[in-house]
C-alpha cells in the first residue's frame, strides 16, 4: 500500500526509503552475546564505582539491539524455516524485558501479516520456562486465534502444535486467568 494512512504501513515504507539499514539478526545476537558476557565480567569487579559508567553503556547497547530485534520482527516479511531458527537462536541472548517486547512485535505483526513461522515461534514461546514471556505469548496467541482462526484450517502443522499446546497442563492453569484479565 504505497499511500496507506495507517501506522504499520507508514512505518514500513519509511524503513524501506531510509538509507539506514536496521543490523540483522546475526550482528544483534553477537551484540547481545558480547554485552552480557562483559557485563558478567563487570560484575565480578569488586570496584563498582569504577565499573558502573561500562555498565550503563553495555546496558544502553543491550536495550537498543533488543529494539532492533522488535524493529525487525515487526517489520519482516513472511518467514521462512531457517529464518525462524535464527530468530529464536537471537532471542535466547535476549534479557527478559527484551524477550516480552519481542513477544509484542510478534502479536503485532501477526495482526498485519498472518505468518504460519511467526505464529509457530509464538506457540513455541507459549511454553517458555519464564512466566511473563509465556503468559504474553498466550494472551497474543489468544488475540490472533480470534483474528486467524479461518487461516489454522489451511496450516495443518499449526493445527497440530496447537492440539498439543492446549493439552498441556500449564496451559489449563493460565486460560482462566487469562480470559479474565481480558474481560
Amino acid at each position: 500500500q504505497a499511500f496507506s494512512r495507517r501506522w504499520y504501513y507508514a512505518q514500513l515504507r519509511c524503513r524501506k526509503m531510509d538509507a539506514h539499514v536496521s543490523p540483522d539478526l546475526d550482528s544483534i545476537e553477537k551484540i547481545l552475546s558480547d554485552a552480557k558476557d562483559e557485563l558478567s565480567l563487570l560484575s565480578e569487579s569488586k570496584n563498582d564505582f569504577a565499573t558502573a559508567p561500562r555498565k550503563l553503556e553495555l546496558q544502553k547497547r543491550i536495550a537498543a539491539a533488543e529494539a532492533d530485534y522488535f524493529s525487525t520482527i515487526l517489520f519482516s516479511s513472511p518467514w521462512h524455516s531457517a529464518e525462524k531458527q535464527s530468530y529464536i537462536k537471537t532471542f535466547a541472548e535476549m534479557t527478559l524485558p527484551g524477550k516480552a517486547m519481542a513477544v509484542s512485535a510478534l502479536l503485532l505483526a501477526l495482526q498485519e501479516l498472518f505468518d504460519e513461522h511467526k505464529l509457530s515461534f509464538l506457540m513455541e514461546l507459549c511454553q517458555s520456562g519464564e512466566a511473563q514471556v509465556s503468559m504474553r505469548a498466550l494472551t497474543a496467541l489468544l488475540l490472533l486465534l480470534l483474528q486467524h482462526d479461518a487461516r489454522l484450517k489451511h496450516c495443518p502443522s499449526l493445527q497440530a502444535q496447537l492440539s498439543l499446546l492446549l493439552d498441556g497442563p500449564a496451559l489449563r492453569s493460565r486460560l482462566p486467568m487469562i480470559y479474565a484479565q481480558l474481560l
